[in-house]
C-alpha cells in the first residue's frame, strides 16, 4: 500500500461497485433466457446485492473499531509513558533534594567538629538565637493575620439565621 488510507465513503464505493459489476457479469445474462428465470434471478441478485451491501458494511464497521481500539491503546500507551517520565523528573528531583540535604547537613557536622569548645559554645548559642528570632517572626505573622481578620471580619457579636438574614447584635 502507497501510505493512502482510503476512507469508509471509498471503501463503501468499491464494495458497491463491485456487486453492480457481479449484477451485469456474463454469467447472470447468459442465465436469463426466459422472462421467468430472468425474474428469479434478477430477485436473487437484489437480495444477494443487499447481502453484500450488509456485509461490506459491517466488514467496514469492524475494521473502524479495530482502528478505534488501536487509537485508544496508542493513546493509552502514549499516557504511560508520559506519566513514566513525569515519575522519573519527579523521583530524581527527590533524589537531588535528599542528597542537598545530606550534603548540607554533612558540611555543618564537619564545620562542628572543626571548632573548639569555646567556638561550638558560641555556634551553638547563636543557633539558638537564631531560632528564636525565628520563632518570633512566625508568632508576629500569626498575631498580623489574626488582627487583620478582627479588623475587616466585623463583629463577632453578629448573628445570623440559617437562611443567611441578619438576627441581630448579641453583645
Amino acid at each position: 500500500m502507497s501510505g493512502i488510507k482510503p476512507t469508509a465513503q471509498l471503501q463503501r464505493f468499491l464494495c458497491l461497485s463491485g456487486a453492480s459489476l457481479l449484477a451485469i457479469s456474463p454469467l447472470s445474462s447468459a442465465l436469463a433466457i426466459t422472462p421467468t428465470v430472468q425474474q428469479s434471478i434478477s430477485g436473487t441478485e437484489v437480495a444477494g446485492f443487499g447481502d453484500l451491501i450488509r456485509d461490506a458494511d459491517r466488514i467496514l464497521d469492524i475494521r473502524e473499531q479495530e482502528r478505534q481500539r488501536e487509537d485508544q491503546r496508542r493513546a493509552r500507551r502514549l499516557q504511560e509513558e508520559e506519566a513514566a517520565r513525569r515519575l522519573a523528573a519527579y523521583e530524581e528531583a527527590q533524589r537531588a533534594a535528599a542528597e542537598a540535604t545530606r550534603l548540607e547537613a554533612q558540611q555543618r557536622r564537619e564545620y562542628w567538629e572543626s571548632l573548639s569548645p569555646a567556638d561550638q559554645r558560641a555556634y551553638y548559642e547563636e543557633q539558638q538565637r537564631l531560632q528564636q528570632q525565628q520563632d518570633e517572626a512566625a508568632t508576629l505573622m500569626v498575631l498580623g493575620l489574626l488582627s487583620a481578620a478582627a479588623a475587616f471580619g466585623g463583629d463577632s457579636c453578629e448573628v445570623y439565621h440559617d437562611n443567611g438574614t441578619y438576627a441581630g447584635n448579641v453583645c
